[in-house]
């Protein structure tokens, strides 16, 4: 140890002699590292940490694959919940789950909450306790919808109770008012620290699912909204359980007597058990792994830029290594020297590139938790800093040994050969593995580049994509209007929306307001769910399950809604008050929807239907046909969308409810204005809290930031790849510089001959150019064919942009080559400068 420390100061004091040469290398390092580092961390954190849960191995999520249901519809319904809880051989324990958002109105201003209804065996499966007071159980829940009276046992996260309640030790048996309405009591407070599904869900309210049983037939065909998770008994593996729980599928005519085995095979239905971790992290595992390998890209490049640098250095002190050996040094001191000095500068640099991914990960590299799952798991811990450790080892061990072995090869002479011989054959040698070595950088930088760019265009594909309606000068907000009660008439609510309209439609920035149900705004399903994903056919179709129609997302709009929204009607008209009548049904549908439902023919005056509400809806007249618009993200394109009219205020004809089932309690609006939509954010508050301080505005901000969100992912793989991307072209160009000032500077003498004999400036510097040029069209054909194999991983996240984009590839070789030369002319211009008397002399 002693004797290792010795050659570590030593080696400190020989590297500060040439800062220059030092600085180098550490940044160098410093950036493959902690690029690298930063990626390690967000997949780690992301896909590699166990979820925090007592044996979280043994968690899956229950689920169906069932090409005959509704898409989107491929969870549990509280039937087969209960089947599989009942009947299975596989499971401890299983649990269902359904996200909600509700607006809790106890304290303060109303507050928009993730929560999560839960079956009470949830907290048995995920094995929590309560910080404070107890779990939820199903006899908490008296609830009773329909005469709106009871409770229902609530458990509150950490965090909820600390920032809306002041963390009140006696929060426990007290009733929480949720949707204007106190029919929430408090069991309990989770363990700091503890979520489910994710960190939004705040609150989570158990009910047991034999309260909300469908009809048999919807059991199997329609209501699989419920997410389900297991803990599978010791031993059992998702595999097993999955073919247990179709061993309990072919058992559901017995336990539905309406429904038929031959139905069930016609829906296709089967279980799918994964392990639960899949279903947190979500479609980003292949993006992150994509990150990852293009940071090990990076890292070898790294590597390489490294490796060149330390043999340049290597081979100018082949005199002083030579003269160390001519006076006595064992080969074991020599190779302490060189493993010392390159160990040294990469620990320094793994330093800096530990701490470049501590500042990248605490910035949460400008995502949301919402945007990418686990965000807040992600963090610099003992493992990635162990990591970094076996990459500084590895990094400076390897360093170090090329090295030694290069000055071996050169110095296998006299041990004073080194002191006479400089000759034409050994400074070949040691070019051409450093020439291979840059090479090998620039094709390494090429492949990311061109993955980078292929991931532009995407992004940019994704901006170009018709929309459907107008983002400029726009803003939306979230408005659920709870604090009227369940037992709150159509009438009222819609009289108070229409005199939020109508008082912020009086600014004078404000052009318009309008208002629909989050349902059919664009963009919005991602978050809200698909709960209003129905089968629609035209009306006179034979009844039955045979005759199902299309699939469309239904809501309700204003008659304004679509103005404001600059979705074009490109048949019939907008709502009118009668459209809301009994008897006198009105809806407008998307334009896929109607091409599907009446191909070829004029749907405006025809007649539509619920296909799974023949019995109690009513049929509907086509008033209009619009636009598409995407209902969940840019991909997926415009939706099949049904609208159904939101009147108000009301016609004076209209008495009691309207004919639909429906009281506007949750509206998104949204405000055409003249000025900057974020500046009108205040004055909007302002006029709302005249009208009733009660009344939230929730997720407020421009219409843009929806289309934002909704590229966070490629927009989160752009960044990651640009910057790989960057960094190793940057060391890529500092490769070629580095060779080629080398080669200039140890053939001093022979530029200085060449001059001297006649060769002109410029020829020099075209020499020296061709050089690098060489070099670069080495290391763009190998980059060509390694870019070739690797764009296909990245086809799956690619959106109207083919892998192999001749387009995209000749910009990066373009960008990769002239940037290149760009480095090669700095040693060549210095090469035509050469003064020959001096260079001479100095030989």
């Amino acid at each position: 140890m002693v004797r290792m420390f010795e050659e570590l100061r030593l080696a400190a004091r020989r590297l500060a002699r040439e800062p220059g040469f030092t600085c180098t290398v550490i940044l160098t390092m410093g950036v493959g590292i902690g690029t690298i580092a930063t990626v390690f961390t967000l997949v780690y954190g992301v896909l590699l940490r166990p979820l925090s849960y007592p044996e979280p191995h043994r968690l899956v999520s229950v689920g169906h694959v069932a090409p005959g249901i509704d898409p989107g519809r491929d969870g549990l319904s509280a039937g087969i919940y209960l089947h599989y809880r009942d009947e299975n051989r596989v499971f401890d324990a299983i649990a269902g789950y359904q996200r909600v958002s509700f607006t809790f109105t106890d304290v303060g201003r109303p507050e928009r909450i993730e929560t999560a209804l839960v079956t009470p065996e949830l907290f048995s499966v995920l094995g929590v306790e309560p910080r404070l007071g107890r779990l939820p159980t199903a006899e908490d829940d008296t609830h009773d919808v329909a005469a709106l009276t009871g409770t229902i046992g609530t458990l509150l996260s950490h965090d909820l109770w600390v920032e809306r309640y002041d963390a009140d030790p006696g929060i426990v048996g007290r009733a929480l008012e949720i949707d204007g309405r106190p029919w929430a009591i408090v069991t309990g407070v989770a363990p700091e620290g503890f979520s489910f599904p994710d960190p939004q869900v705040e609150a989570w309210l158990a009910t047991p699912q034999e309260r909300v049983l469908w009809s048999d037939r919807a059991e199997v065909r329609r209501a699989m909204l419920l997410n389900g998770v297991a803990r599978l008994r010791p031993g059992v593996t998702p595999e097993q359980a999955a073919a247990d729980l179709d061993r309990l599928v072919s058992l559901l005519p017995e336990a539905f007597p309406d429904v038929t085995a031959e139905e069930i095979d016609a829906l296709g239905l089967r279980a799918r058990v994964r392990p639960f971790k899949e279903v947190i992290v979500g479609d980003v595992r292949l993006p992150l792994l994509v990150v990852l390998a293009s940071a090990g890209f990076l890292l070898l490049v790294t590597w390489a830029n490294a490796t060149n640098l330390l043999l340049m250095r290597a081979h100018a002190r082949r005199t002083e290594i030579g003269i160390t050996r001519a006076l006595g040094a064992a080969e074991r001191d020599v190779s302490a020297r060189l493993l010392s000095e390159s160990l040294l500068l990469a620990a320094i640099g793994g330093a800096l590139g530990l701490g470049i991914a501590a500042a990248a990960v605490g910035s949460g590299l400008g995502f949301a938790p919402r945007q990418l799952p686990r965000l807040d798991e992600v963090g610099v811990d003992a493992v990635v800093v162990a990591v970094v450790a076996a990459l500084v080892l590895v990094s400076g061990t390897l360093m170090g040994a090329i090295c030694l072995v290069s000055n071996r090869r050169s110095l296998a002479g006299p041990a004073l050969s080194a002191l006479r011989s400089r000759s034409a054959t050994e400074h070949r040698d040691g070019q051409k593995g450093r020439r291979a070595l840059v090479a090998v950088q620039l094709a390494l930088a090429l492949t990311l580049l061109v993955g980078s760019t292929l991931m532009a265009r995407t992004f940019w594909e994704l901006q170009q994509v018709d929309l459907g309606f107008d983002l400029d000068e726009r803003l939306t907000f979230y408005m659920p209007m709870t604090h009227l009660g369940l037992e709150a008439t159509h009438q009222e609510a819609a009289a108070l929306h229409a005199e939020v309209m109508g008082r912020l439609s009086a600014l004078p920035a404000v052009n318009g307001v309008e208002a629909a149900t989050a349902s059919v705004f664009p963009l919005t399903l991602t978050e809200y769910g698909r709960e209003n994903l129905t089968a629609i056919t035209a009306s006179g179709s034979a009844a039955g399950d045979d005759v199902r129609g299309p699939l469309a997302e239904y809501g309700y709009a204003t008659p304004g809604y679509f103005r404001e929204m600059g979705i074009p009607v490109l048949a019939g008209r907008t709502f009118r008050s009668a459209d809301a009548l009994p008897g006198a049904a009105g809806a407008i549908l998307s334009a896929s929807l109607a091409r599907d439902l009446f191909p070829g023919g004029d749907p405006v005056g025809q007649s539509v239907e619920f296909a799974d509400f023949r019995s109690f809806w009513p049929s509907l007249t086509v008033v209009g046909v619009v636009g598409d618009v995407p209902a969940t993200t840019l991909r997926d394109g415009g939706s099949r969308t049904i609208y159904l009219p939101h009147v108000h205020p009301l016609a004076p004809e209209v008495s009691g409810e309207t004919l639909y089932p429906y009281t506007p309690r949750f509206e998104k609006y949204v405000v055409r204005t003249s000025t900057d939509p974020a500046a009108l954010i205040p004055a909007l508050r302002r006029t709302v809290d005249t009208i009733d301080p009660r009344l939230p505005m929730l997720d407020i901000a421009p219409l843009e930031t929806l289309v934002a969100e909704a590229t966070s992912q490629e927009r989160f793989m752009l960044r990651l790849l640009l910057v790989s991307a960057a960094a190793a072209l940057f060391l890529g160009i500092v490769g070629v510089y580095g060779v080629l000032a080398y080669a200039v500077r140890r053939r001093g003498a022979e530029l200085g001959i060449r001059l001297a004999l006649g060769a002109t400036p410029g020829r020099l510097r075209r020499q020296v150019v061709a050089e690098g040029a060489t070099l670069s069209i080495a290391g763009i054909v190998v980059g060509l064919a390694a870019s070739l194999a690797s764009s296909r991983l990245i086809e799956a996240l690619l959106f109207e942009t083919s892998p192999t984009d001749p387009l995209m590839f000749a910009g990066a070789t373009l960008l990769l080559f002239v940037t290149a030369l760009a480095a090669s002319y700095l040693p060549a211009r210095r090469a035509s400068r050469v003064d020959p008397a001096i260079a001479l002399r100095s030989e």
